[in-house]
């Protein structure tokens, strides 16, 4: 009987040690695992995130398309159009801010651009008043030539034969000059932005700064054009500043910048000059390097270009940090 009841307190005493053991790591303490760890100390406090750098915040609620050329599809923003592919000498390369446009060859004769293609309801139907900002490179050799072309204008021709003789949004550069007295060659911002509808109604706003020594050969700069149809106003800024006014009559409804036969957009070349329409010898390729190209649906102020530009440039400045 005795050594019966030693062995139920024997048991007894092992049943007390295993609850507490047990109620030990349901709490959380105690244990061969808890030996490291101190129940009073607090835990080492998470380190600060890695702060941000600067960011383009300028007009973003207006942002409808942005060519970065950073990712794969060359786009960060733009309702509607997809990269179709790049052509020629054509390549992605070093930017002003990350990744940048470029034609390798360094010549205006070379092909080389980007094609995109366009869909009907896409950013560039939407778009009223309007504002462009780029940065822009260019070389002394050749210094002539088409930044961006989006197709969809026609002669009254039908579309199965010339759908696109002109093109219903471009920009290029087509003049330089040579100082009268020191014979210097400078690069004066001196081109074309224009407008077509599907009934060839033209607008041209004429991107003559009117001064010389503005931009400089194999520099980056900062261009901006801003255009108000109904107030028949545009702007066009350099390096953030302020360079001229312009009074144009809209001639056209300024929506309709996807025409019915509107499918592409390039940088770097002509629509016209590309698709064999209306092909002329000044349709030069781009030979410089391009970036950071955006397109917003509102007129930015003055302020808004100036402080779009530094915001831009801090950008630039803080990658060599």
């Amino acid at each position: 009987m005795k050594k019966v009841l030693f062995m139920l307190a024997v048991l007894a005493m092992i049943g007390v040690s295993c609850s507490k053991d047990n109620a030990n790591r349901a709490s959380g303490s105690g244990g061969k695992d808890d030996e490291t760890e101190d129940p009073t100390q607090k835990p080492d406090p998470k380190p600060d995130p890695k702060p941000e750098g600067p960011s383009v915040k300028t007009g973003a609620e207006n942002l409808v398309v942005h060519l970065s050329f950073d990712k794969d599809d060359l786009i960060e923003v733009g309702e509607g159009i997809t990269f179709k592919e790049n052509k020629g000498q054509a390549s992605i390369a070093t930017g002003f801010i990350g990744k940048g446009w470029t034609n390798k060859s360094g010549n205006n004769a070379t092909e080389a651009y980007s094609k995109f293609d366009v869909a009907a309801g896409s950013a560039f139907s939407k778009i009223e008043n309007f504002s462009m900002s780029v940065w822009i490179k260019n070389v002394e050799a050749n210094p002539k030539g088409c930044i961006i072309s989006l197709n969809g204008a026609r002669m009254g021709i039908p579309p199965s034969e010339k759908p696109h003789d002109f093109p219903a949004f471009n920009v290029y550069f087509d003049n330089n000059g040579t100082d009268s007295e020191t014979g210097e060659r400078w690069q004066q911002v001196n081109g074309r932005f224009i407008f077509h509808d599907s009934n060839r109604n033209e607008q041209n706003l004429w991107l003559d700064t009117g001064a010389p020594a503005l931009a400089v050969y194999g520099e980056w700069f900062h261009l901006a054009v801003t255009y108000e149809p109904a107030a028949k106003t545009g702007y066009i800024y350099v390096n953030g500043e302020e360079i001229r006014e312009l009074t144009f009559d809209p001639g056209i409804p300024f929506n309709n910048l996807v025409t019915e036969y509107t499918n592409a957009l390039y940088i770097g070349a002509w629509s016209t000059f590309v698709e064999g329409d209306s092909v002329q010898t000044w349709q030069n390729y781009w030979p410089g390097a391009i970036d950071e190209l955006r397109i917003f649906d509102r007129v930015l102020t003055p302020e808004e270009v100036l402080a779009l530009y530094k915001e831009e440039l801090d950008i630039n400045l803080s990658q060599d940090e």
